[in-house]
């Protein structure tokens, strides 16, 4: 009930508030009690950040997190990547690549939805995600990641889909 009038409130503000008002709307969240809760419990957080995700402006997400990093409540992967998705699915590819650079800053795990969602909608970086996902051992033999750059490459050449084909099976992640 809380968090939902608090997204209310957060989205009356429109897509790119002040950071005042967005300390305001998020009141006690931040600030006392709340903060505690919020702090102990990252389901609330990224609940209220998914909700400005998926209502298409991530930009207030972004300034939310920088917020509850302000008030010195720790940051999760799945704070990240509620934010990611909707830069992602709003094509903001560049917001994208900063959030992930500020997740390594912050020395913050990728998983593999992370890298799916960064993916989804563009190709031309898939490659290089999709080596350091391996790299790293992240869903080593998760279809995810390769489905998300796969569909995100229906506008590449036939031959860069192939090659993902192949770089699965290498992987041996099948297909789904």
């Amino acid at each position: 009930p809380h968090s939902a009038c608090q997204t209310d409130r957060l989205l009356a503000l429109g897509p790119v508030p002040s950071e005042e008002d967005v300390l305001r709307a998020l009141g006690d969240s931040l600030d006392g009690t709340r903060s505690v809760i919020w702090a102990n419990n990252q389901k609330l957080a990224t609940s209220t950040l998914a909700k400005l995700s998926r209502g298409h402006v991530p930009d207030l997400g972004m300034q939310v997190l920088n917020c509850m990093r302000g008030a010195r409540i720790k940051l999760h992967t799945t704070h990240f990547n509620s934010v990611l998705s909707g830069f992602s699915r709003n094509q903001q590819w560049e917001k994208t690549m900063a959030m992930l650079k500020q997740m390594v800053e912050l020395q913050l795990c990728f998983d593999a939805f992370t890298y799916s969602a960064s993916m989804t909608g563009q190709w031309q970086g898939n490659f290089c995600m999709l080596k350091d996902m391996q790299q790293r051992s992240i869903a080593k033999h998760s279809a995810i990641p390769f489905n998300a750059a796969l569909t995100a490459g229906k506008t590449a050449r036939w031959y860069v889909q192939l090659h993902m084909l192949h770089c699965m099976a290498e992987l041996e992640v099948v297909p789904d």
